[in-house]
């Protein structure tokens, strides 16, 4: 009967077009439009009460209903009704394909029928329920490979922000035959947003509900906010199983908004750490239903167990083939998993690395830290102050008013070393946003992600303090040849008007300055305080100090030149500005014999000769 139409002069007969309905009551209510004999009026309970006497799939073909014949939704009928049953037992579910539209969304799960024990299934290999589905037991010779915890564990809730309940959040869930949602203030046809917090953290921390409102100010969206706390508050291990548990749930429960006429391609994921994977795995699961998520952000996607597909499966891990559009941004990222919760490796359309993409400024994360914090099951901002600068990032790219700071972000052929050499610093008017090849544009990290052309690794400077977007600036050292060969750490301080910026300069060989070579270094001023009309000149000092007495071979000790010689210094920003000092062999001393050598000098708009 799958391609039959189903009816009569006065009503929908499925007892007698089927065989396999035992029992049909009060089908008066589905009854055919007088008018329009075409047309029929859908009735979502009458096809609940449908009995199946054994194991069937029955297709539907019902006409489109226009104008005032529609659903509680306001969605006119679909052409297609599924009903799916099982031996001997009522409707389980009832899925549909709406006009236009290239996937079922499900109309009725009957969730009584569906057990939720979390029992082991097969030969007692697989864990899990009717809902969620099954997961591989824990291997005893795989440690690290855990199996996720039962949902009654890890207590999943999801909060719904909206216009309507700004301050008030509404507790909703999956599989609860769309009770929740349809008691809610859910708007299906407002774009939704979803947030996820990481290991040891919550849907209640003040970062989350500040995120939800920052969206709400932006514009009229739903909000999500996942609250997996109990899953994520055990061992880093056990939480990193219990992301594959929590991003199947936001399956369902997005599935469900679509089930209301949400928009897929208006679904943005924001996930932070572990959550950045749960949001990749829901966007997995979903595309195995028909189904493409609009975008997910990952905010700095945690590193251990995911840097390798050896412990886990690939579709756990978040990857720019999950939604229409992956952008990354990585904070905390090292090539030894041991020193940074990030991974540094790009994995989206498009991968914002701030300062390197390593430990930002003014965090001192330490060596060991993800040891010590995630296998001690203890986090705290002083370990985890470079990885949680992504979700600040974020945060403030989301509040900035309109005509402030935005955090533009440039390509680097040469790679984190060119970036940090400053050898790929934009030249003035060369960084496109909206035009030219995507791999050579500049692109906006944060909210405006989307809106801009850049793709693949883009990098920026930050400043050390909220807020963190500020006007990117080269430092340029020119050393004179007069100066020996020696080994320190060499720093520039820019005062201009009432406000000031800080460099630590780096060169090829890290920190070892030498006469005849030049050193750059990057930084961010704060906005809108450094432009020639507001700066015509710059007061810059430099310091130096010695790190000989660190050489381990007192054979190979350089001795520390006793004084450093340059040839000029200049400042320069993306928009062609430029400030200079040029004298000759200018010399850094020692005045204060505190073995730290300085010089002041004053920069200008002139040009060198």
């Amino acid at each position: 009967m799958d391609d039959d139409r189903i009816f009569d002069d006065d009503l929908v007969d499925l007892v007698e077009a089927s065989g396999v309905i035992d029992k049909l009551s009060e089908p008066k209510r589905y009854l055919r439009d007088a008018e329009n004999p075409v047309k029929f009026y859908y009735d979502r309970e009458f096809i609940r009460r449908f009995r199946f006497s054994k194991d069937t799939v029955v297709n539907v073909i019902v006409p489109l209903l226009t104008g005032p014949n529609q659903n509680a939704h306001g969605l006119p009928v679909p052409p297609l009704i599924k009903v799916v049953s099982m031996p001997d037992m009522e409707i389980l579910d009832i899925v549909a394909r709406w006009p236009g539209s290239t996937y079922d969304a499900r109309i009725f799960s009957n969730s009584r029928m569906k057990t939720r024990l979390w029992t082991r299934q097969g030969r007692g290999n697989l864990l899990g329920d009717n809902m969620v589905g099954c997961f591989a037991t824990q291997r005893k010779h795989s440690p690290l490979k855990k199996t996720p915890e039962s949902p009654e564990i890890v207590d999943t809730k999801f909060w719904l922000y909206t216009p309507s309940n700004i301050t008030s959040p509404q507790l909703i869930q999956y599989g609860d035959r769309l009770y929740s949602l349809e008691k809610s203030d859910f708007q299906y046809d407002l774009p939704v947003k979803v947030l996820i917090h990481g290991f040891k953290g919550s849907g209640k921390d003040k970062g989350a509900i500040r995120g939800a409102h920052a969206f709400l100010d932006r514009e009229n969206v739903n909000v999500i906010i996942v609250d997996w706390e109990m899953g994520a508050a055990n061992s880093y291990p056990a939480a990193v199983a219990n992301t594959e548990l929590v991003g199947r749930q936001m399956s369902l429960l997005l599935f469900d908004m679509l089930t209301l006429g949400a928009n897929p391609s208006k679904m943005h994921v924001i996930g932070f750490s572990l959550g950045a994977h749960i949001a990749g795995c829901a966007g997995h699961i979903l595309q195995n239903r028909g189904v493409k998520l609009g975008r997910i952000t990952g905010l700095d996607p945690a590193s251990p167990i995911f840097k390798n597909h050896h412990l886990l499966d690939p579709y756990r891990k978040l990857d720019a083939s999950d939604a229409d559009f992956v952008d990354i941004i990585h904070t905390d990222g090292s090539p030894i998993w041991t020193d940074g919760f990030g991974l540094l490796r790009q994995s989206g359309h498009v991968d914002f690395f701030p300062n390197g993409g390593r430990e930002q400024p003014s965090c001192n994360d330490g060596r060991g830290s993800v040891v010590v914090s995630h296998f001690d099951r203890t986090v705290d901002i002083n370990v985890a102050c470079s990885h949680v600068r992504a979700w600040k990032l974020f945060l403030e790219s989301m509040t900035t008013p309109p005509g402030g700071c935005r955090f533009m972000a440039y390509p680097c052929q040469a790679g984190l070393p060119g970036f940090l050499q400053g050898s790929c610093f934009p030249a003035p008017n060369s960084c496109n946003i909206s035009r030219g090849d995507p791999q050579q544009s500049c692109g906006f990290m944060g909210y405006d992600a989307q809106h801009s052309k850049g793709r693949g690794a883009l990098y920026l400077v930050t400043r050390d303090t909220e807020p963190y977007c500020g006007e990117q600036l080269r430092a340029t050292i020119y050393v004179s040849e007069k100066t020996q060969r020696t080994r320190g750490i060499l720093n520039l301080h820019l005062r201009h008007g009432i406000s000031s910026t800080n460099f630590q300069i780096k060169c090829e060989y890290m920190d070892i300055v030498q006469g005849g070579r030049t050193m750059w270094g990057l930084a961010a001023a704060e906005f809108g305080t450094i432009d020639p009309l507001l700066t015509p000149t710059i007061v810059a000092t430099l310091s130096y100090q010695s790190l000989t007495f660190q050489t381990a071979n007192e054979a190979d000790t350089l001795l520390p030149s006793p004084q450093i010689y340059l040839n000029q210094v200049g400042v320069s920003d993306h928009k062609g500005n430029s400030w200079r000092h040029c004298g000759k062999e200018t010399v850094l001393e020692d005045k204060n014999q505190s073995f730290i050598e300085q010089v002041t000098l004053t920069l200008t708009l002139n040009a060198c000769s």
